[in-house]
């Protein structure tokens, strides 16, 4: 560099012409960028000197660095925009998709601790997880709220039962104290009538607290049972109940089932029971099995009028009862199906029923 001119000794194949454009004498050993001849170009030069009082400059052009630079400083923009969406995107995960419906929860759940059954998890526009937790705590509260309205039914279908009897009770030694039962006739009738009273509600509380007991108790006794010899016995028990009544029988030879014996002959007779009160003096009544691949199917039938259609559908919860307009006698406590049916339920089978106008077929099935 002579005279402050730049002679060009190598240049790149590249760009031949290009030279850094200097507007003072640059300092020795002190690396600079400065601008080149060519327009928007830059160069980063390096001034030394040599023998003879000479000075070389040594440049690279920045061209390319400064194009790469630009590219990863749009890169980098790009990655935080990015990194901020996702950040976004995970704290409105978290806080609408978690943490809002967690705290919903939360007051539904006070909620029905504090009595109030009318409120429901709100799943829409949650995860997965989430909106599975919040219908599994809707059925919870859907459960809670059938089981208090159904042991609100109970209690009053209970007090309904027995207040009729407790007024029979309490009436006649009203009756008596007033005078108005003066011979021994009257007394003696009234002693009666106390006395069939008391046995019936004896025998509802009875039926109330096998229905508790049924519910609470899950040990099975499981024994080899004769099917068709408890079928016999049941059917024996049942002429006693009602001598009039034609019992049969029908069971193939040496069929047996494994199960709890007492709870099956219970669920038999209440079968009977039921079908020697809805069905006709003199009737029929039989007791048919069916073996059911790995399951034992047990059926009551008699040809009483059949179970009403609006019956159907709850036959087996307690406290229901035919109309006794249809029966002629009294139809019991209406707690012998419901028994019946929890029993059936602890022994890992099913129970229903088959009806028309001229037939009922009460049936249950039990894993052989």
């Amino acid at each position: 560099m002579p005279d402050g001119e730049i002679e060009t000794l190598l240049a790149p194949v590249d760009r031949p012409f290009a030279k850094p454009a200097l507007s003072d004498r640059p300092r020795l050993y002190q690396p600079r960028t400065v601008s080149t001849n060519e327009a928007d170009s830059h160069m980063r030069i390096l001034v030394t000197d040599i023998n003879g009082g000479r000075e070389i400059v040594i440049g690279i052009a920045l061209d390319e660095n400064l194009k790469n630079l630009a590219t990863l400083r749009r890169l980098l923009a790009a990655l935080f925009l990015i990194s901020t969406a996702v950040i976004i995107l995970v704290f409105w995960w978290v806080v609408v998709l978690g943490i809002k419906p967690i705290r919903g929860m939360v007051e539904a759940a006070r909620a029905v601790a504090s009595k109030d059954r009318r409120v429901r998890m709100n799943v829409q526009n949650s995860s997965v997880e989430t909106a599975e937790l919040g219908n599994a705590i809707n059925k919870m509260i859907d459960e809670l709220e059938l089981s208090e309205r159904r042991m609100a039914n109970f209690v009053a279908d209970a007090s309904h039962e027995l207040r009729t009897p407790l007024t029979t009770v309490r009436g006649y030694p009203d009756l008596y104290l007033s005078g108005a039962l003066n011979r021994d006739v009257d007394i003696r009738d009234a002693m009666s009538r106390i006395s069939s009273t008391s046995a019936r509600m004896s025998g509802i509380i009875e039926d109330l607290l096998a229905l508790v007991v049924v519910g609470e108790t899950t040990a099975l006794v499981p024994t080899s049972i004769d099917v068709g010899e408890l079928l016999q016995q049941c059917a024996e028990e049942g002429h006693i109940l009602d001598p009039s009544r034609t019992f049969s029988v029908l069971c193939e030879s040496g069929l047996t089932l494994s199960s709890d014996r007492d709870r099956v002959i219970r669920v038999v007779m209440a079968f009977v029971e039921n079908a020697v009160v809805h069905s006709r003096q003199g009737g029929a009544i039989e007791i048919k099995v069916q073996r059911l691949d790995d399951r034992i199917r047990v059926e009551v039938s008699d040809d009483g009028p059949g179970v009403p259609p609006s019956l159907v559908s709850h036959i087996f919860q307690p406290f229901v009862k035919a109309d006794t307009a249809r029966t002629q006698r009294d139809t019991g406590s209406g707690l012998g199906l419901a028994i019946a049916s929890r029993l059936v339920e602890l022994m890992r089978g099913q129970i229903g029923v088959d009806t028309n106008p001229n037939k009922a077929t009460f049936w249950f099935t039990l894993p052989s």
